[in-house]
């Protein structure tokens, strides 16, 4: 979810370049803007505004890293300048540093304690901690100074839409509307809601009307392949249970991954104590690791399937073909393999069909890791792995009475894989770019 820059009422020249660049940039032409804003630099070298709207015009291109540095030139040049913190808070935000985008806001809040659209991004933030109700309670506090805040209404909709309340939701995306019939986010917000509600053809509609508004932003793009995705029903039930899990803390989410472990142990102890549930405690085993696997590939899947349509495969990212190709070719491996072994039998061919299935998981992980280093360290570690699980399956081919150094090199495959989902874990919590 994006959110709305404050606006500012100085009294410059129509035409002057920086005036032509805040409304460049109001119309979603951030490159057009930031040139203007470069040209206002010329006259007017320590403009604090100018530097902050020149990192927000970054941030909107997808140069976080250069929207980080131009913000804390902002900063510098003028430590009064609230648009300064703003835009430092949302590089921050962007980049998943929570602990500098929180400092950043602070200070635009010392400055300005009960200003509306400070509180709308202060409820953003919440949301990114999935702490709900206290970004309603932010959004309250915003709404009582200025009812008509947008970033404090659209934070407030993505709040209630996360704790069930859609209704209410999508009245205060209405309301948005009434007054700004153009605003982008907030037909994006219309489009998530239906999303929720199972209503694939509405969403699709709200998401293609904020896409001809604004067609740079992300929000929008993904709410309409998951639409788009959503056409196939196993991934109906995955987007389902997502959402569920999005609307949980993250102390609750972490609790029920601990329930679920234990429950697991449970069952594994009935059916060793109690040979009769064997039969239905594999079955309940079995089905959980294929829906949680499920929920792994079915997106790369989808997407693959989407490259087919040409309405959809213009919306998908190059990674995004990447990745579902890479997934493609481990499915036919898959396949090839498991013909194989139907007709010969052969030991090999199980090790080759084990690895194409579990590499998957491997290519998923690295195509969710932020951009930049954590990607590039995730596509390696994948690679590693991926040559490793090669490697064994030839030994069993090489070695077809022996194995080779095929059972070694599985349990270093095993280890490995353990190894890169905790991996995935550290690098989707570090700075990327």
């Amino acid at each position: 979810m994006q959110d709305r820059e404050p606006q500012f009422n100085e009294d410059f020249d129509s035409q002057s370049a920086f005036r032509r660049g805040q409304l460049l940039y109001d119309h979603h032409k951030y490159e057009q803007a930031q040139a203007q804003f470069v040209e206002h630099l010329k006259s007017h070298p320590e403009d604090a505004q100018t530097f902050a709207y020149i990192s927000l015009c970054l941030l909107a291109r997808g140069q976080k890293r250069k929207a980080s540095q131009l913000a804390a030139q902002a900063v510098g040049a003028d430590p009064e300048c609230t648009l300064a913190y703003v835009a430092a808070c949302r590089s921050f935000r962007e980049r998943k540093m929570n602990k500098e985008a929180s400092q950043a806001l602070n200070e635009a809040l010392k400055l300005e304690p009960e200003r509306a659209d400070l509180l709308g991004l202060a409820a953003m933030l919440a949301c990114d901690r999935r702490a709900w109700n206290e970004a309603l309670g932010f959004t309250a506090r915003g709404l009582e100074q200025d009812p008509g805040s947008n970033n404090c209404r659209l934070a407030a909709a993505w709040a209630l839409m996360h704790s069930k309340r859609v209704p209410e939701a999508r009245d205060l995306l209405h309301a948005v509307l009434a007054d700004h019939p153009e605003e982008s986010e907030a037909i994006s917000g219309l489009g998530w809601a239906s999303l929720r509600e199972g209503k694939r053809e509405e969403a699709l509609e709200h998401f293609s009307a904020s896409l001809r508004l604004d067609p740079e932003s992300e929000a929008a793009r993904e709410g309409f392949m998951d639409a788009l995705r959503s056409q196939y029903p196993i991934y109906g039930v995955v987007v389902r249970y997502l959402f569920w899990m999005q609307s949980l803390s993250s102390k609750a989410r972490w609790g029920l991954m601990i329930a679920e472990n234990l429950v697991e142990r449970l069952l594994g102890e009935l059916a060793r104590r109690y040979q009769l549930l064997r039969p239905v405690v594999r079955l309940l085993l079995l089905s959980w690791s294929i829906f949680s696997y499920i929920t792994w590939i079915a997106r790369p899947i989808t997407n693959g399937m989407l490259r087919f349509n040409k309405y959809a495969r213009r919306f998908l990212r190059p990674d995004e073909v990447q990745e579902s190709s890479c997934i493609a070719a481990a499915l036919v491996t898959m396949g090839l393999s498991y013909w194989r072994y139907t007709a010969g039998g052969q030991a090999w061919s199980v090790v080759t069909g084990i690895v194409a299935f579990t590499m998957m998981i491997p290519i998923t992980a690295a195509y969710s890791a932020p951009q930049g280093w954590p990607r590039k360290l995730m596509k390696a570690f994948a690679l590693a792995l991926f040559a490793v699980g090669a490697a064994a399956a030839w030994n069993f081919y090489n070695h077809p009475l022996t194995f080779g150094h095929g059972r070694q090199l599985i349990q270093v495959y095993a280890w490995m894989l353990m190894a890169n989902q905790l991996l995935a874990y550290f690098v989707d919590r570090v700075d990327a770019e």
